[in-house]
């Protein structure tokens, strides 16, 4: 307790050494320039305040005297990407990014990002399609008039050009349930 209380001691005597800097600066340019001397006390009290007021303000901020004794770790914020995922039966686990503009599963190569064989016979050649929103933080399953079917996890068919809202971890499948993805988010793509 005593280690973590010097070290906030600490840290504030650095923010007001780093701010009796910046205040020395900007007084000596204002009295290099005939400004009046309550003018630079009030820039000198303007400052101080600004300067803590935008660390209060930003709660995932810190000062720098915070950061320098560890008081605060600053953290790289990694953006989480939605994807859908496969998984197949060796155990590896394929994903799909989804783009802005939703992300199309069928046997057409040239309209479909999760492409199925020609072969494949319980899945439409546009089957069903998967978009993010950012609004809410959900997916949309939207079924494209496929003749087998787009279902959720617990077998419900979704009606043609109507959609089904699933969030992270829910599960859907095409046509069969074989062929069974989930919805997520991955930190890098």
């Amino acid at each position: 307790m005593k280690n973590k209380t010097a070290k906030y001691i600490t840290a504030l005597l650095t923010d007001i050494l780093i701010i009796a800097s910046l205040d020395a600066v900007i007084c000596g340019i204002m009295f290099y320039t005939n400004v009046s001397p309550l003018l630079i006390w009030l820039t000198a009290i303007l400052t101080l305040i600004i300067y803590f007021a935008v660390f209060l303000l930003i709660p995932s901020s810190a000062t720098p005297g915070m950061l320098m004794f560890g008081l605060i770790k600053k953290t790289e914020k990694k953006e989480l990407f939605p994807c859908v995922f496969k998984q197949s039966s060796s155990g590896k686990t394929k994903y799909y990014p989804i783009p802005e503009d939703g992300l199309v599963f069928g046997r057409d190569p040239y309209l479909c990002g999760v492409l199925f064989s020609p072969k494949e016979p319980a899945v439409s050649r546009c089957h069903c399609s998967v978009r993010y929103n950012t609004q809410t933080d959900t997916f949309l399953l939207e079924d494209l008039g496929s003749s087998y079917g787009t279902f959720t996890a617990d077998g419900q068919k979704i009606k043609a050009s109507s959609f089904a809202v699933l969030k992270n971890g829910d599960k859907f499948y095409v046509g069969a349930d074989k062929n069974e993805f989930s919805v997520g988010y991955r930190k890098e793509l």
